[in-house]
């Protein structure tokens, strides 16, 4: 019988070294990972009559809610990738794709850029430097999108892309093509990553989900999936950006044992959280930018730098100081596989205020976790 894999992530350092060895039932990662992916296709830069294109509406988005990460959620990692670009720019050398940032922090930089593109109103400089066509592989952006997840180094607890498009039937003569969107589509599902349509209205006529997109992102039998008509100003696509975005996190996914042999997974939410002061950024004096601080341990008696592992931990028991391994603090720290484990039940006037000491985090089902590890115990098949 296969067994599950729990490894624990104690802080960010082991997060960005751990190796991504097939789905954990237990998962730590709290950022969040978003793709704006961007159809730049010549319908886009059509202008209404307010002298505004879908284009301008998508890049208004994507630099608001760059802008409010920035503020609420700083660790979180966020992409920007163009589609339908004459010029490509992208790790796997897919055509007609450009990566125009690579998944990091929210920063000034990227907000910069995007300004840049909404400044120049005619796109000369989009059009000289990236340059827009009607040719795509569309299964190849996701493609695109799925290696910027699948490089990142950070634990992301989240991936989702984000797609915004008025094209509501790319890919329509070629039934390949469909196939092949389909197969991709099926694959960022099975590895974690939401992929959320955000669609735009041509002015001759309306997004119609029927055409494509709808058998391919949406269930037939709950309408409650479907999404709200195509938006036509800034102001309804950038609510539902933030809806797409604002969805609640689970701190953690681990398992609630029930009894020998019967395991579920859960999701462990926090409704009050307490606000910690940032920590203070030292800058340089000459440039501006961020100090990165650099800590050595010298020996006392001859001044020779010390390495990680020439260091021990200690503790003092009575008189006598009691050393430890690396390795054997790093076995305490885990001497059990984390997890609930229902030991019994207890009536509710058992419950006394002073049991409270910090606010209160809540369980739910969250089956995800499971589904990705049975998953992985299929036996693979040559035949598709």
């Amino acid at each position: 019988m296969a067994e599950w894999n729990y490894d624990r992530l104690n802080d960010e350092d082991d997060e960005e070294n751990e190796d991504d060895e097939g789905p954990s039932l237990v998962q730590w990662g709290t950022k969040d990972g978003m793709i704006f992916l961007i159809d730049c296709s010549k319908p886009m830069f059509s202008k209404d009559q307010d002298e505004e294109s879908p284009f301008d509406l998508c890049i208004k988005c994507a630099k608001n809610t760059i802008q409010n990460k920035i503020i609420s959620s700083d660790k979180d990692l966020m992409a920007i990738v163009f589609f339908c670009t004459e010029k490509s720019q992208n790790a796997t050398d897919f055509k007609h794709i450009y990566v125009f940032h690579d998944l990091s922090l929210p920063g000034a930089e990227m907000v910069l850029q995007l300004e840049k593109l909404l400044e120049s109103g005619d796109y000369d400089g989009f059009e000289q430097k990236i340059g827009y066509t009607d040719e795509f592989c569309l299964s190849d952006a996701f493609w695109t999108c799925s290696n910027l997840f699948s490089k990142c180094t950070q634990k992301l607890g989240f991936k989702r892309i984000l797609l915004f498009t008025n094209n509501d039937s790319p890919h329509l003569n070629n039934k390949q093509l469909v196939r092949n969107v389909a197969t991709r589509v099926e694959d960022l599902q099975q590895n974690g990553i939401d992929l959320e349509l955000l669609h735009i209205n041509k002015p001759e006529k309306p997004f119609d989900l029927e055409l494509f997109y709808k058998d391919l992102l949406y269930a037939d039998d709950d309408e409650k999936t479907l999404p709200e008509d195509a938006s036509e100003k800034f102001e309804e696509l950038l609510n539902r950006v933030r809806v797409k975005n604002h969805k609640k996190r689970a701190m953690t996914r681990i398992p609630l044992s029930l009894g020998s042999g019967l395991n579920l997974s859960v999701g462990v939410y926090n409704l009050v959280h307490t606000c910690s002061k940032p920590y203070a950024v030292k800058l340089s004096k000459k440039t501006n930018e961020e100090v990165k601080s650099v800590t050595k341990t010298f020996l006392k008696e001859t001044g020779e730098i010390m390495m990680p592992q020439d260091l021990k931990k200690c503790q003092m028991y009575a008189t006598k100081k009691i050393c430890f391994e690396p390795e054997e603090v790093t076995q305490m720290k885990s001497f059990d596989k984390p997890g609930f484990e229902l030991v019994g039940f207890k009536p509710k006037a058992n419950i006394k205020p002073y049991f409270h000491v910090r606010p209160a985090q809540f369980i739910y089902p969250d089956e995800r976790l499971t589904e990705a590890a049975l998953l992985s115990l299929q036996p693979c098949s040559s035949n598709v």
